[in-house]
């Protein structure tokens, strides 16, 4: 079973490759530079995190580290319930997969571009509880990017759950700072990219199809837990006739 969901998960890759494309002139510049150290931003930057670290207790830096590698998929869980897993819906993994690699290298870019030294670079007293990243680029945060993509698309096919996905967004940003390796405008400005990027790629028919298709893979599960749930929720002698 095992061997046959690698199989499908590969499967839904292949088939992605290559669809979808940002429009022309798309860059990093739809995001403002990061503010400068002394700038009044950038010194509350600072001064976040430093109230954020004295305050932190176990349970935050706990959930600094789960979030320094959770995946949307396992973020997810929460929204859709445990069968949203990569496993089962290859086709979404795979479109979800594709997104990623279109939009990353804008991300990329926009570190290259601006260079922002990472709190614990900038000054000895911040102690990040999570690992400290490779890259030197700290704004915009790349966690944040990574779960927001998913996110936004998962939110323009299921507008419903548009809230409950930007929750789960937030729950990153939250542990990047927690965790003393992003500022707050760092997290933000990784949500606010991924948000244009994607509503770019919303224009094209490529990607509306492809909502279709992550809609049509989900909806056997949706369906089969929404009547789980009101099997559950149903009182016994609902419908039975009143007694006299």
């Amino acid at each position: 079973m095992k061997r046959l969901a690698l199989v499908l998960i590969l499967t839904g890759a292949c088939l992605r490759a290559g669809t979808l494309a940002l429009p022309e002139h798309t860059d990093f510049s739809i995001l403002p530079p990061p503010p400068g150290d002394t700038t009044p931003a950038g010194l509350a930057d600072l001064s976040v995190l430093l109230y954020v670290q004295a305050a932190r207790t176990p349970a935050q830096a706990e959930m600094a580290k789960e979030m320094s590698h959770a995946s949307v998929f396992d973020l997810n869980r929460d929204v859709f319930g445990d069968w949203f897993r990569r496993e089962n819906l290859p086709r979404t993994s795979g479109i979800l997969r594709e997104v990623m690699e279109v939009t990353k290298p804008v991300l990329q870019a926009a570190k290259a571009h601006w260079k922002r030294p990472r709190p614990y670079v900038r000054s000895a007293e911040i102690s990040p509880v999570v690992g400290r990243p490779g890259d030197a680029g700290s704004y915009p945060s790349g966690h944040t990017f990574g779960i927001a993509v998913p996110e936004f698309v998962l939110a323009a096919a299921f507008p419903e759950l548009a809230g409950a996905l930007d929750r789960q967004t937030h729950r990153m940003m939250w542990g990047r700072i927690a965790g003393g390796v992003h500022y707050p405008s760092d997290t933000e400005a990784g949500r606010l990219l991924a948000q244009e990027l994607v509503r770019r790629l919303l224009q094209t028919a490529e990607m509306q199809r492809d909502l279709d298709v992550i809609r049509a893979e989900m909806a056997p599960f949706m369906n089969k837990a929404a009547g789980k749930t009101a099997a559950e929720t149903q009182q016994p002698g609902d419908g039975a006739r009143p007694p006299e």
